[in-house]
């Protein structure tokens, strides 16, 4: 209900001075790595401060394990030799590295990291065909060594 008239300078001030509370952005853990601490970071710097709350960060250092799991696994990849008798320690190595993926995939969907999550169908599909077509050199200006 509105009162009628001037407001005093104390109900002003009260509502000018009070400001909104402001979360800070979750750090990692002290039992992650060096790299996964790395990747934590990265990936909480791309998400509002309060996207990963409490409940979630469990999630998070699950998920940033396995991603620095898949990068030495991959290293190991390419290091292989591609010769018959090491074909067997290489599908044991592509075999970890589809685990690996899926586990991160389902993570990433969990806490809505992925585009997929986040995005209708539609939406995803015109981001899509706007992204080609920004490539694609318009028909006015075929043949034309500058086009303006």
């Amino acid at each position: 209900m509105k009162r009628s008239g001037r407001r005093s300078a104390a109900a002003l001030v009260v509502a000018t001075v009070t400001p909104f509370p402001v979360a800070a952005k979750c750090a990692p853990p002290d039992f992650l790595t060096g790299e996964q601490s790395a990747i934590f970071r990265a990936v909480v710097a791309t998400k509002p401060a309060e996207w990963f709350g409490p409940d979630s960060v469990a999630l998070l250092v699950q998920y940033c394990r396995h991603v620095a799991t898949a990068n030495a696994v991959q290293i190991e990849i390419d290091r292989a030799p591609l010769a018959p008798d090491s074909m067997p320690a290489l599908a044991a190595l592509l075999r970890i590295r589809e685990s690996e993926t899926r586990a991160i995939l389902a993570l990433a969907r969990s806490m809505r990291l992925t585009a997929q999550s986040r995005l209708k169908a539609e939406t995803a599909f015109n981001q899509h065909v706007r992204a080609a077509d920004a490539g694609r050199e318009k028909p006015w200006n075929f043949g034309r060594a500058n086009p303006i």
